[in-house]
């Protein structure tokens, strides 16, 4: 009997002390996680009109993967994660900012962008952080 009293009386302890842990461990927010949770609520406000099985699934497998990358204590990976993730926006954006008049390149030595104007035909383009020429069509 006296067992089980000492087990309630710290119960709430230990779930607190369970928390705290878990929290100082885990990776927490980043970018990709943000894309994840707006993703998530996206699909599941587009669901509350559809009411498709696999509408509901697919918000579902958003929100567990931002619950895994949040409570991830592999922060080594999740940064690199982040990093690839926030390259890649960085290309969508510039492209789509300059889809109109320049064409973005990646040099294929270095990884810079490189904008290049739009109608010039084959031009030769030299990377300004490597020096590498190459010729691209705009």
């Amino acid at each position: 009997m006296n067992k089980i009293k000492f087990f309630f009386r710290n119960l709430g302890n230990n779930v607190k002390r369970f928390f705290i842990n878990l929290y100082r461990r885990s990776y927490g927010m980043d970018d990709i996680n943000k894309g994840l949770i707006i993703l998530y609520f996206a699909i599941s406000i587009i669901n509350i009109f559809l009411k498709n099985n696999i509408v509901y699934y697919a918000s579902s497998i958003f929100f567990i993967i931002f619950i895994i990358r949040y409570f991830s204590s592999n922060k080594v990976a999740r940064v690199e994660e982040n990093r690839a993730y926030r390259k890649v926006i960085k290309y969508l954006k510039l492209k789509w900012q300059y889809r109109k008049t320049h064409r973005i390149y990646i040099c294929k030595n270095c990884k810079q962008l490189i904008r290049l104007p739009k109608g010039q035909g084959k031009i030769e383009s030299t990377c300004p952080t490597c020096g590498r020429k190459e010729i691209h069509r705009t």
